[in-house]
């Protein structure tokens, strides 16, 4: 698990007849165990930056990193990126006033924010900050704020039982297993219309 995703670790290189994604500065990354657990090692301490961050990170006590928050991260960098980005000028513009508390020390201000726009972003008018030229990202903003506010509202329900076919049963789920099975990979990669060239059972 990477563990601080941000608009600065994200890299694009051009090669020939497409275009690369990179990920850099693994620095705070942590390995996991083949059952998906962090191994134990000196990154236990919450990090991040925090406009970028899993609203439940920003919490005053939270939880362990998964790779789920991962995957929320990206959402949260592709929105900044859709009003922030001047592809003309090739500019990251400065915050745009509705993003100043998205960056605030005050965790709870910064998190606040992303409930706001995970419940409701056409009442805080998110879509309607979005760069001209990068308007065609909102159906994959949406799609992926809706698998997360979703997967959210599952675990404040109390929506927590799943049917296991082997036992034949439906067996209770705890909140960081929905979210694990709910937000994944393949199901990321499924809410913007992506089959993932590699997937690992």
């Amino acid at each position: 698990m990477h563990r601080d995703l941000s608009v600065t670790n994200l890299m694009c290189d051009d090669a020939p007849n497409r275009r690369i994604g990179i990920v850099a500065d693994w620095d705070l990354a942590s390995l996991i165990d083949d059952e998906g657990e962090i191994i134990v090692s000196h990154t236990q301490h919450r990090t991040g930056t925090i406009p970028f961050m899993s609203k439940e990170l920003l919490t005053s006590d939270p939880p362990l990193h998964k790779y789920w928050h991962d995957l929320e991260s990206f959402l949260y960098i592709l929105l900044w990126a859709a009003v922030h980005f001047d592809l003309e000028t090739h500019q990251h513009l400065p915050p745009h006033p509705k993003f100043v508390k998205w960056n605030d020390e005050d965790q709870d201000s910064a998190r606040s924010k992303k409930v706001d726009f995970l419940k409701n972003p056409e009442k805080s008018h998110y879509y309607d900050m979005l760069r001209p030229e990068l308007r065609t990202l909102a159906k994959w903003i949406d799609a992926l704020r809706t698998l997360i506010h979703d997967a959210y509202s599952e675990v404040l329900s109390g929506t927590t039982r799943k049917w296991d076919d082997s036992q034949e049963i439906f067996v209770t789920l705890r909140p960081v297993e929905l979210f694990e099975q709910r937000i994944t990979f393949k199901s990321f990669m499924s809410a913007i219309g992506r089959v993932p060239r590699f997937t690992y059972d």
